[in-house]
């Protein structure tokens, strides 16, 4: 990331990385929050009510606006953006946090600002050390109550009016923030830092704003007012651009507008091939905010909800009530339709805290086998699934991540009995015919597809991790990247197998991967037999519009050709002539 490239009169290009996709024009406003500093001031004995008082009436001012901000989000993306702000009303209501700094005023007589600075840097510390990458993009949430409190008891107001229709610029920005901003139309947002999961980047895919992040220069090139161009889509931002540049995003700038019509149109078409094949187009969906788009992208349901968010700063769970109370919502919000949870799939990349050291994670301790060796948390985790289950009868199905031999199903299945019976002896409903899947991500699930399809209701492959497991290439190592080829013959090779097994058995089968969210790769599936995808809601109207627009035996024909490619630059090539043929922008 943040490569510069300067070009002609004076052009330049900062590489980042795409947070929100689109393309946006127009002056740059350079926002600088600034910094809070408070000092570890002491009060007198008869100051210490004042400052008590201080921090009440502060407390009761940040909610207020807090909630005014939130049903800005709320008007602006929906329900589910506004509850990140919610979110943060419960942290200023947090009675461990008003005692903490109750407690560093009374005890220690400092001044409420500098009180209520310590209160928050346990907890923020707690964070920053958990290891877990997901937990850390929040930190800016919790930082963004803490200085709002702090300045408003220093009596120094924060400035957050910005010009009309211009793009931010900044080091970074909470989400209460991008919320207020979008009162004044602005066009996009270029940031130094930010994660791809992080607040601000789920609201700005929910209000459609392009957002590039990680381009850690731009604060310090860019001049305020000044015309840039942000391409959240490809990640880069375009400083001074010259006249050739200029007409070329203005011409992109024009089709994605025409685009964006034409596919919210579609998402409103049957959802059946040009001869009239159904398919299925799910959502993946890992926090609240995203449910937001299941309706907005006319999904059909979640095939694919991911748990390990559940899990808080020191590496624990969340106890059933607040796991069920997540199942629930996601139902609510998806009506009759079929949500299939994943059951916590930690460990590799995405870290559970523990202090036993793994050389390499990815082929370790992670998915189903932390959850047969922590059968609390797996028991915990199917005690709420089951239950919400009884309650939607027909709409939940169990999905297990990182299977790699049959007794590991065969184990998982036997905890579900035991969980059902005890749900039964409580004077439970449960859901007799929950139907329970298999993720298809280890070669050898893969190859003895046959073998599992008589003990499972679904296969659900994961195209991520079955790439990097079958080309042995760590998806996150940026080494080898090019290494890393989701188009691979060997890769559809496996998937056909366990495509075969399914048709065999009558098993259903979904791709949950990346791969299903490409157009081409959605085709190449569909004509292996495979009609259930699962993607980022984001990418649902693409590959619609290219299913809609072919018939099964034009996507047989390209699936032909794709089974005969021995190398990945066959694939290229067929992919590349695939989509000269049809005059398609690559997805």
């Amino acid at each position: 990331m943040n490569e510069v490239k300067e070009r002609q009169k004076g052009e330049m290009v900062i590489e980042g990385l795409s947070a929100a996709p689109g393309i946006a024009i127009g002056p740059a406003f350079i926002y600088q929050r600034g910094n809070i500093e408070v000092d570890p001031q002491k009060v007198d004995s008869n100051e210490i009510e004042r400052e008590l008082q201080s921090f009440e009436e502060v407390r009761a001012l940040t909610i207020r606006d807090l909630k005014r901000i939130s049903s800005i989000g709320r008007r602006g993306a929906g329900n589910d953006t506004s509850d990140i702000i919610d979110a943060q009303i419960e942290i200023v209501n947090d009675p461990e946090l008003q005692k903490s700094v109750q407690t560093q005023i009374k005890e220690q007589q400092f001044k409420a600002d500098f009180a209520v600075c310590e209160a928050f840097k346990r907890y923020l510390g707690l964070i920053e050390s958990s290891g877990n990458k997901l937990m850390i993009e929040r930190l800016v949430d919790v930082r963004d109550i803490r200085d709002r409190m702090v300045r408003k008891l220093q009596h120094r107001w924060q400035q957050t009016n910005v010009n009309e229709r211009s793009i931010i610029v900044s080091d970074e920005i909470t989400p209460s923030e991008i919320i207020e901003f979008t009162r004044n139309n602005i066009l996009a947002v270029a940031l130094n830092k930010g994660g791809v999961t992080a607040h601000t980047s789920i609201i700005a895919n929910a209000m459609s704003l392009p957002l590039v992040i990680g381009s850690s220069i731009a604060t310090k090139v860019i001049k305020n007012g000044e015309k840039i161009i942000v391409d959240g889509t490809r990640g880069r931002v375009i400083i001074r651009p010259c006249d050739e540049t200029l007409e070329k995003y203005q011409r992109l700038l024009r089709q994605q507008k025409r685009k964006e019509r034409n596919l919210q149109k579609i998402l409103h078409l049957p959802a059946t091939t040009a001869s009239g094949e159904h398919f299925s187009l799910q959502a993946n969906i890992e926090f609240d905010e995203e449910l937001v788009n299941i309706e907005k992208f006319k999904a059909d349901g979640i095939g694919l909800l991911r748990t390990e968010s559940l899990f808080i700063a020191d590496g624990m769970h969340l106890d059933r009530s607040s796991q069920e109370a997540f199942y629930r919502k996601s139902l609510i919000v998806t009506g009759n339709q079929q949500v299939t949870i994943r059951l916590f799939d930690v460990g590799g990349d995405k870290i559970l805290n523990e202090t036993r050291p793994e050389a390499n994670p990815f082929l370790g301790w992670r998915g189903i086998r932390v959850l047969l060796d922590r059968k609390d948390l797996l028991n915990d985790q199917l005690y709420a699934i089951l239950k919400v289950a009884g309650e939607y009868p027909g709409r939940i199905k169990i999905l297990l991540p990182m299977i790699s031999t049959l007794e590991e199903l065969l184990e998982v299945k036997n905890e579900i009995a035991k969980v059902q019976q005890t749900l039964r002896d409580e004077g439970h409903i449960i859901d007799k015919n929950i139907k329970v899947g298999i993720m298809i991500e280890v070669p050898s699930t893969a190859i003895q597809a046959d073998g599992f399809a008589p003990y499972v209701d679904f296969f659900s492959v994961g195209t991520n991790d079955l790439t990097q497991y079958v080309l042995a290439v760590d998806r996150g190592n940026t080494l080898i990247s090019n290494l890393y080829q989701q188009m691979h013959p060997a890769v559809w090779r496996l998937i056909k197998m366990t495509a075969e097994a399914a048709a065999k058995y009558n098993k259903e089968i979904a791709v949950c991967g990346e791969l299903a969210s490409k157009p081409f790769g959605a085709m190449c599936l569909m004509g292996m037999g495979i009609s259930q995808f699962s993607m980022v809601p984001t990418a649902i109207p693409k590959v619609k519009k290219i299913l809609v627009t072919h018939t099964l035996d034009e996507m047989k024909k390209l699936t032909e050709e794709v089974e005969h490619a021995v190398s990945y630059s066959d694939m290229m090539k067929i992919i590349n002539n695939w989509y000269k043929e049809n005059d398609q922008n690559h997805g």
